[in-house]
């Protein structure tokens, strides 16, 4: 991890999953939701598996299409010492990219779980997610990756 002026700064996805700095964000999960999207199940799997590899989170209810705009999340997410956060959910092209982008804008680093989001349009996702991938902020990884540097790190 690189370090300025005695503050670390998380670079790479092994810095970032460190359960002490990290939140697990779950994006639009409801069952209405899933059931637009063909890939629901298997979302939801990888999503269950996710959460049985991070610790138990606060829950708040969003208002908007970013998870930050209207709750005390980066409120509470800063009092907690947290860092990065991963999102998975539903849906890329509508939450999950505002999200990630709020998160960034909010001095978190973003990890996207890309076989753990779905979309209701596929080629809006692409480019939301090639947006996220172009602008460099954000890092990108899969269940199997992530879990598996959450139980080494935890």
């Amino acid at each position: 991890m690189k370090q300025a002026f005695e503050i670390e700064i998380p670079r790479t996805l092994e810095d970032v999953c460190n359960a002490r700095h990290l939140a697990l964000l779950v994006y639009d999960m409801q069952v209405g939701i899933k059931r637009q999207v063909k890939e629901g199940e298997v979302i939801t799997a990888k999503i269950r598996e996710i959460l049985e590899a991070a610790r138990s989170e606060a829950i708040f209810d969003k208002l908007a299409m970013s998870a930050f705009e209207g709750t005390p999340l980066a409120f509470a997410l800063r009092d907690c010492g947290i860092k990065a956060v991963a999102v998975v959910g539903i849906a890329m092209e509508v939450g999950i990219e505002p999200t990630v982008r709020h998160a960034a804008d909010h001095g978190f680093v973003p990890v996207v779980i890309s076989d753990a989001r779905g979309a209701g349009d596929s080629d809006a996702a692409k480019r939301s997610f090639d947006s996220l991938a172009f602008a460099g902020d954000t890092l990108f990884t899969d269940t199997k990756t992530f879990c598996g540097l959450i139980r080494r790190a935890g």
